[in-house]
């Protein structure tokens, strides 16, 4: 990826656009807060994962992801990839290691754990974002945290 780009392959399915600060800025927090739900971690919600039950030192990123998904497939994502309908994945497992995917059973299009890296390694690079990976010392260090 280098300055110039206006798009990044992730593979031959899935493209990132690269918009302009003239495409973002009528939609500035819609292009954000969408762009954020595919590079959250744990720890970035680890209040709101508390308040549902969730130990957010126990899930990692793509499960978190998994979790967020429906939220991303109501969401116009057309800023961040190129022709790329997110709408029509579902759910589904790994034939080979029984993990979670989401596929499109009409196209090549699928989301695994190693394509989502991809992608939020990639939005990170093109927002200037630092992947929160914190982590609690202990039980009491967590508690504190999400209190």
């Amino acid at each position: 990826m280098n300055l110039y780009d206006r798009k990044v392959k992730i593979n031959d399915s899935i493209e990132i656009y690269v918009p302009t600060i003239g495409e973002i800025l009528p939609q500035e927090d819609e292009y954000y807060f969408t762009a954020s739900l595919f590079v959250m971690t744990p720890p970035d919600l680890m209040v709101q994962l508390d308040d549902m039950g969730v130990d957010f030192s126990k899930i990692n990123e793509w499960q978190l992801f998994g979790m967020l998904f429906p939220m991303i497939q109501q969401r116009d994502v057309s800023l961040l990839f190129c022709n790329t309908d997110l709408r029509k994945l579902v759910p589904g497992k790994n034939k080979d290691n029984g993990e979670l995917v989401f596929f499109d059973p009409d196209s090549n299009l699928v989301i695994d754990k190693l394509i989502h890296y991809k992608i939020a390694e990639t939005l990170r690079k093109i927002l200037f974002m630092k992947k929160n990976t914190r982590k609690p010392g202990n039980e009491e260090a967590r508690e504190l945290n999400v209190a």
